[in-house]
Formats: C-alpha cells, structure tokens, sequence
C-alpha cells in the first residue's frame, strides 16, 4: 500500500485512554459507610419500586431499612446520607470507578 492512498473499508478505531488517576478508588471506608447506611438494601428497594411502577415514601423506606432504630429521623438520613451514597455508585462514574478497580485488582 502506497502513502497516501486510502483503504476503502471503513476501519473504526475505539480508544480508552485510562489512567490511574482519572478515576475514584473507593476504600475501605467508603465500603464501610455503604454498610452503615444500608446503602445496597436501599438500591434493592429503590430498583424493585421503580421496576414495577411504584413510589416508596423516603420515610417508608427508613422504616423498612431501619426498622430497629428509633431515636433519629429517618427520612432525614435517606435524604441526607443514604441517597448520596447510592446515586455515587449508580452515576456512570461510579460504576466506571468500581468496574476498573475490579479489573485491576
């Protein structure tokens, strides 16, 4: 093949440029405030009530993640602790984060 003369199939090329940096690692600790604010049984409900067509109140859900802590209010922890948590891991990034960190371990 001479320069300059082109291929006449189309060639696609898909380039993921990746660096250690250009992603969040997550923790221990990160891992351990999911546990603590029962961040994956949140996710459970949250996916089921919006697969099937239903709302959860976010007060509802405290009742049902936390049935065996009364002193606090609830709603304000989903709101404030619980659903940052989760949309971190279910945003692309976090999901592109935990996929590599996976992969490179």
């Amino acid at each position: 093949m001479k320069l300059g003369k082109l291929n006449k199939k189309p060639v696609k090329y898909f380039f993921l440029i990746i660096t250690l940096s250009s992603y969040k690692k997550f923790t221990f600790k990160d891992m351990n405030k999911w546990i603590k604010y029962r961040v994956l049984a949140y996710l459970d409900l949250k996916l089921i009530s919006d697969f099937e067509g239903r709302s959860i109140t976010q007060n509802k859900l405290g009742r049902m993640i936390y049935p065996d802590e009364f002193d606090i209010d609830l709603t304000e922890r989903i709101r404030r602790s619980v659903i940052p948590c989760a949309d971190s891991l279910l945003c692309f990034e976090g999901m592109e984060a935990l996929y590599f960190q996976i992969r490179m371990t």
